[in-house]
């Protein structure tokens, strides 16, 4: 009867731990449905003020195109059509303002890309650690039990 009794408490031990492995999981997978729902949030705000930016642009007379910036890594330089750059364009500040602010969301949705890739490698952690508690449980006569 006693190892009966043990063999019974070792396989609601690796029942427990298994469930709460699996919870773990459906935890991580819930955060990384709400970080991509945001992360497309900020996609459609980021399509939604370049087109804004390339409107302001074409009614305050500045060309579409951008110009890399030589000097600046990551920075742009619009040219207006008479030859101007953007700080001498009408309502420059508006186009820089959105600009910076497209940038900033960027960095944001990189930033959510990769809280994307931390949270899949703790699932696929958990996930290993999972089948290694199956195994347990299969090779543990637990299935025979009614576990």
């Amino acid at each position: 009867m006693k190892v009966y009794e043990k063999n019974e408490q070792k396989c609601a031990e690796l029942k427990n731990q298994l469930n709460d492995k699996i919870r773990e999981i459906s935890i991580y997978e819930d955060q990384i449905s709400q970080i991509k729902q945001s992360k497309n949030t900020l996609d459609n705000q980021i399509r939604y003020l370049e087109t804004n930016v390339k409107n302001m642009m074409t009614s305050y007379g500045v060309s579409i195109d951008f110009i890399a910036d030589a000097f600046i890594p990551n920075s742009y330089l619009a040219i207006a059509k008479g030859g101007y750059d953007l700080s001498q364009a009408p309502k420059a500040s508006e186009i820089e303002n959105a600009m910076n602010r497209i940038k900033v969301m960027k960095k944001e949705v990189k930033n959510k890309e990769n809280e994307i890739m931390n949270i899949g490698m703790q699932i696929r952690s958990l996930t290993i650690e999972k089948e290694d508690l199956i195994q347990k449980w299969r090779f543990s006569g637990c299935q025979k039990n009614g576990f």
